[in-house]
């Protein structure tokens, strides 16, 4: 078994707002899903790769290309194969401080799987 065999799982949490990541390789190319908060859903779509800058699908009323953009631009810097990046994220009546908090979630989110990803490579 390869290492791009394995799916890879992160969790984070902070007060009220937990998130997880699930990574899934598909070949050469990854499949990133990032959900959270008391409803999961679907709110945007990105996709990008070396050769393609990102590219993306936004949901009536969500803002969660936020994420999927800030992902994908940094997958393009690291990742050699395609990447598509969904994301839904929502906590009933959150505040500006926990939108921040959720960012910053996602964002170290984003960092431990840029390390797995370059640990998969060597």
């Amino acid at each position: 078994m390869s290492a791009h065999d394995t799916d890879i799982v992160l969790t984070a949490e902070a007060g009220r707002i937990a998130v997880a990541l699930r990574a899934l390789f598909m070949g050469r190319d990854l499949c990133v899903i990032v959900t959270g908060g008391e409803v999961p859903h679907l709110g945007a779509v990105s996709c990008a790769s070396k050769e393609l800058a990102t590219q993306t699908v936004r949901f009536a009323g969500h803002k969660e290309y936020h994420v999927t953009e800030m992902f994908t631009e940094r997958l393009r810097a690291v990742f050699d194969g395609n990447a598509a990046v969904l994301c839904g994220i929502h906590v009933d009546n959150i505040t500006k401080e926990e939108i921040e908090t959720t960012l910053a979630l996602c964002r170290g989110l984003l960092d431990s799987l840029c390390a797995r990803l370059k640990e998969v490579a060597q």
